[in-house]
């Protein structure tokens, strides 16, 4: 596992929050750049987005950079992350980041984008969360289940978690 003093070597992305505009969705802008999965599709008109333009600076680590493997808990995820100083994300920052870079080929990994808190999905019937990747087809964005409070069993080492960067590391890179 990472020390906080590691974090600084991780990749990071930027990505545009606030972009949609009220008459605009992001199942509209998505239509354009990326597949959207079923389960995906139906949260994209439900869920909060910024009112103000703002950028947000994604830190990317790997399942196993936090400490963590498929089948862990996601509290243990969390936890894992709030030690090094990052932070959740926003919902909305999936669909933008798929906006942001609809290029981005991720070298066959999955992100998964660690909300506050993970969403109710009925037609899954357990709490999920976005996860971003890209396949023969495209980009894709779609649901990944935290059944039972834990990641999926199938969920590799390598695979990507999306973060909120710590301050200092915002800053630093800002300046």
């Amino acid at each position: 596992m990472l020390n906080c003093h590691d974090v600084l070597s991780l990749p990071t992305l930027s990505v545009t929050l606030g972009c949609v505009e009220p008459a605009t969705t992001y199942r509209h802008l998505l239509a354009r750049v990326c597949l959207v999965g079923t389960h995906a599709n139906q949260h994209l008109e439900k869920i909060p987005t910024s009112r103000e333009r703002t950028d947000f600076l994604l830190v990317l680590p790997t399942l196993n950079q936090i400490g963590v493997k498929g089948g862990d808990p996601f509290g243990l995820v969390t936890e894992n992350a709030d030690r090094l100083g990052l932070s959740p994300c926003p919902v909305e920052v999936a669909p933008a980041f798929c906006c942001s870079y609809p290029k981005k080929g991720f070298d066959g990994r999955v992100i998964r984008v660690v909300p506050e808190r993970p969403f109710a999905d009925q037609g899954m019937g357990a709490e999920t969360i976005f996860m971003i990747y890209r396949d023969l087809t495209g980009l894709w964005l779609h649901t990944d289940c935290i059944v039972d409070g834990k990641l999926p069993s199938w969920a590799k080492d390598e695979d990507l978690l999306a973060f909120g960067a710590p301050i200092a590391l915002s800053r630093a890179l800002a300046g």
